[in-house]
């Protein structure tokens, strides 16, 4: 934590505790209150509790050995940081194992920073000092609120053994990340089944320059259903924190960032982490790609997803995978796929409007006002489908011009500069964590229940409309058009009394 030099002396000595002092060195926020009463800094205050025999008489000791007690311990410690100097090797409290307290001390001293950490040894301390080494290199923006969703999810994922990892490749690769909720476009609340959920871009991930990203979550997630962003938060903050994040940085020093995120390894990679953290956790599933992805890989086929994958997004659209081999073929197969999509969308958005003039004529002219959400949602699917069109005609004429491209000589030599950077260590290893991910989800998916968005009353209120429809039309079949003239008026192509 900065510690503002605009402060009094009691503030920031009182804004220094942190909760872990409580579950590490049994040092309670009253105890804390109390020392820095006494007109102590933070650093003085962590010394003068440290030093106090009231804390220390608490840990345990095994056998009568007295040579390396807590006191003696720490005040080694103590001194060491006192001059400086660097200790992180553990203190296994002697040969004879006659103490169960370890101590790790990283780094010079700091009057700006937390720089000592006592622990017992266990998994769970093993978790702390990863966790507590990782936030180091944060720094989380915004409210109070906000700031504590953060740091709540990135302690629930310190728990997953695969997130673990990947934090200590960030540590030691001296990444750094800035993270905030903020606005994102693309990012919409959706109420229109009786839960609010976030759809669209829900988290993006960019480098700041050297080893520093910048993680911005949608600030959507702030006004969503508390369990379902609880569920949801883990997979994206893990996508984008410890799957982007940990990509840019190595990218980076691999001098490969500007033909990384050319293959989809880049973005696989990032679901992948997300989904195995989400394994790890038993969270519940809330993206539906993750049970796809792991039956297609189960079999041994990836073809359909990656042509689904590919097809998901402007931004993945020219990407390249390893086995590619040619450009042109490839692209060609991804404009043909375009092309049958835009059929299916025009058709859907058919659909959809006619459903909402079956809606309005039930409320407008049948006075049913309850159906209000359902008209919501057919409103928003619509205006998704418009903008799915609009996205897939630019993503065709974006498929053209690169068709186009990898057919010139300058071109061909690009193909061969990818398919060259596809061969060294950077995305090599790339490659087999991508393999190794994928494995370990088809392993443990099955652990994981499916989120219950509980939408049994959105699914009567459907079934209810078309009954109401299907009455709606035998009840009036001899006077339909004049019963109808709404809907026919609207739409003179919709054979309804046909």
């Amino acid at each position: 934590m900065l510690i503002n030099s605009g402060e009094n002396i009691l503030t920031q000595c009182a804004r220094s505790y942190q909760d872990s002092y409580q579950s590490l060195y049994q040092i309670t926020p009253a105890l804390w209150n109390a020392e820095c009463q006494k007109g102590k800094g933070p650093e003085e205050t962590l010394k003068a509790l440290l030093l106090g025999k009231t804390h220390f008489t608490s840990i345990s000791k095994r056998g009568k050995n007295q040579r390396n007690s807590p006191n003696n311990t720490a005040e080694k410690i103590l001194a060491a940081m006192s001059r400086g100097q660097n200790f992180n090797a553990l203190y296994d409290g002697g040969q004879n194992q006659s103490s169960n307290l370890s101590v790790s001390v990283t780094g010079k001293v700091n009057p700006k920073a937390h720089f000592l950490l006592l622990r017992r040894n266990s998994a769970s301390d093993r978790r702390s000092q990863i966790l507590y080494d990782f936030e180091k290199r944060l720094d989380v923006k915004g409210s109070a609120q906000e700031r504590k969703i953060i740091l709540d999810t990135l302690s629930r994922i310190s728990h997953s053994p695969t997130a673990r990892t990947f934090m200590k490749n960030f540590i030691a690769d001296h990444g750094n990340a800035a993270i905030r909720f903020d606005h994102i476009d693309g990012a919409q609340l959706d109420a229109s089944a009786g839960h609010k959920t976030v759809i669209g871009i829900q988290g993006e991930t960019g480098s700041l320059g050297g080893s520093k990203v910048e993680v911005i979550l949608s600030d959507q997630y702030l006004r969503a259903d508390a369990d379902w962003r609880a569920a949801n938060l883990v997979d994206t903050l893990a996508h984008e924190l410890l799957g982007h994040g940990v990509e840019i940085v190595e990218a980076q020093q691999s001098h490969s960032s500007e033909i990384y995120n050319q293959t989809s390894l880049d973005e696989r990679e990032a679901f992948l982490v997300g989904w195995n953290v989400g394994a790890d956790l038993r969270a519940p599933i809330v993206d539906p790609e993750e049970e796809l992805y792991a039956k297609d890989y189960a079999r041994h086929d990836l073809q359909s997803y990656l042509d689904d994958f590919h097809l998901e997004d402007q931004e993945y659209l020219l990407m390249l995978d390893p086995q590619d081999s040619d450009p042109v073929a490839v692209y060609q197969h991804r404009k043909s796929m375009v092309k049958k999509m835009i059929a299916n969308e025009y058709e859907e958005r058919r659909d959809q409007k006619i459903q909402e003039l079956i809606l309005k004529h039930l409320r407008d002219v049948h006075g049913i006002d309850s159906l209000g959400d359902i008209l919501s949602r057919t409103l928003m699917n619509e205006k998704e489908t418009t903008d799915d069109l609009h996205q897939l005609v630019a993503m065709d004429d974006s498929l053209t011009d690169s068709i186009a491209h990898f057919k010139t000589p300058a071109g061909k030599k690009e193909f061969l500069r990818l398919k060259a950077a596809f061969k060294t260590p950077f995305f090599r290893r790339l490659q087999s964590r991508v393999d190794d991910l994928s494995r370990s989800l088809v392993k443990n998916i099955s652990r994981q229940p499916m989120f219950d968005y509980g939408d049994e009353d959105g699914d009567l209120k459907i079934k209810r409309v078309h009954a109401l429809w299907v009455r709606d039309l035998k009840t009036h079949s001899k006077d339909c058009s004049k019963h109808f003239k709404d809907i026919l008026a609207a739409d003179p192509g919709f054979d309804i009394c046909q």
